[in-house]
């Protein structure tokens, strides 16, 4: 069989003629652009611009409206700074004896404590405001100023003091 097959493959011609000359309808086809036109959108450049702009400002209003932007920086900075009070007024206080916690049932150093009390919660009411609004400068002046009076007064309290065991 694979004998005769191999007749037959002999027999047959080695190129194969086309019917008739193809060769001119290759060169018109050749000549003409291949790349079809592309369809007219005259919307397109609208539609472009449309949605870049879109896109742009939901960008930038979601952006804005999801970050906590400066405040992040600033409360820790607050904290900071309240540490550090806390830090100076325990500083303060260490130096107290207990003589001067004694002392302090006179009329003077009675008010001397309803002033501290009314200053520290002074201070704590500022602070807490500051952690609401810590980009508010005034506010952040009043609660340094604040501290700065009471570490003032815890001063004088013991410079009373002091004077009181000389005499």
């Amino acid at each position: 069989m694979s004998r005769q097959l191999d007749s037959m493959l002999q027999e047959l011609d080695k190129e194969i003629a086309p019917g008739r000359d193809l060769w001119p309808a290759i060169e018109n086809g050749l000549d003409r652009s291949s790349v079809p036109a592309a369809p007219q959108r005259p919307w397109l450049p609208w539609a472009l611009a449309a949605s870049l702009l879109v896109t742009t400002l939901g960008g930038f209003l979601g952006g804005r409206l999801s970050s906590p932007a400066p405040q992040a920086p600033l409360l820790g900075v607050l904290t900071q700074l309240q540490m550090q009070h806390d830090a100076r007024r325990q500083r303060l206080e260490t130096r107290l004896t207990p003589a001067m916690v004694h002392a302090g049932t006179t009329p003077g150093a009675l008010a001397a404590s309803e002033a501290l009390a009314s200053i520290r919660s002074a201070e704590q009411e500022l602070y807490t405001a500051l952690t609401q609004q810590p980009d508010n400068p005034e506010l952040l002046q009043l609660w340094l100023w604040v501290q700065q009076r009471e570490l003032d007064l815890i001063q004088k309290q013991q410079l009373r003091h002091q004077r009181l065991q000389q005499l």
